[in-house]
């Protein structure tokens, strides 16, 4: 079996995800959905359907005005609890300052260098 060599081999080319001989899925233009819908409605005129001249603005809503009536409903207006006190408190706790504990150092290593920037030897400092 051959290995791969980093060209583009055909015969390997379904293995490949990121091949770019696959072929994209076809983008309807504007020009074809205009035609599909002309399409469809001779077929429906064809077929014995009936259009209707609408005037402009006309809804197929009965009531208007009460269209948005059952998304905006609210039911009685309860009474809240303040809770102001609480997030001042809350506030309060993050901004208090707590004494960092100190921590153990571990010793570290050192590189000293010459005038030269060449590196001399190691040491450990605490």
């Amino acid at each position: 079996m051959a290995r791969y060599s980093g060209r583009y081999r055909p015969q390997f080319a379904s293995r490949h995800k990121n091949c770019h001989h696959r072929k994209m899925k076809p983008v309807k233009s504007k020009a074809d959905i205009r035609r599909e819908l002309e399409d469809e409605m001779k077929n429906f005129v064809s077929d014995g359907g009936e259009v209707k001249n609408i005037q402009k603005g006309v809804s197929g809503i009965d009531d208007p005005s009460k269209s948005l009536t059952a998304y905006t409903t609210f039911g009685v207006k309860q009474h809240r609890t303040s809770v102001n006190s609480v997030v001042k408190d809350i506030e309060a706790r993050k901004k208090q300052k707590l004494t960092p504990k100190r921590q153990m150092r571990r010793p570290r290593r050192k590189l000293i260098k010459d005038d030269f920037g060449e590196p001399i030897r190691w040491v450990w400092e605490e």
